[in-house]
């Protein structure tokens, strides 16, 4: 049973909640991840990490075990632009740090039910990380 639709700014293909409730939006190949609330307003965006010129998030995954700040969830993003890589922000939006740089071609992220292991397909592999 479909219960509502939430208009979005821009083209959705990468989504995410966190345990607030709020959606995590990635219009993929361009553009940047924005943060909504259930009425689809505009709360922040995950800005292009530092040094990173071709930014393409497309991959998102919220961990509800890790706490940044005042009680936070963290966020991570698969990035296939130049940085080929996966960062990690808060729920707010606030760029934390990269988790790998070691992995290209990202087709997914999936974390491990206790959250510390993050899971990266990518080409011809699944690669796993300690986080």
């Amino acid at each position: 049973m479909h219960l509502k639709s939430i208009k979005v700014t821009c083209q959705p293909q990468f989504l995410a909640v966190t345990s607030k409730g709020n959606i995590l939006v990635s219009p993929g190949s361009s553009g940047a991840v924005q943060i909504i609330d259930e009425a689809g307003n505009l709360l922040s965006k995950l800005q292009t990490p530092i040094g990173v010129s071709s930014w393409r998030p497309e991959g998102l995954v919220v961990s509800t075990c890790f706490n940044v700040d005042d009680d936070e969830d963290e966020v991570f993003v698969a990035d296939r632009g130049n940085g080929h890589a996966v960062y990690r922000y808060s729920a707010s939006g606030k760029y934390i740090d990269c988790i790998t740089k070691d992995v290209s071609n990202i087709y997914g992220l999936a974390l491990s039910a206790d959250e510390n292991l993050l899971f990266v397909a990518n080409t011809s592999s699944v690669k796993c990380f300690k986080i």
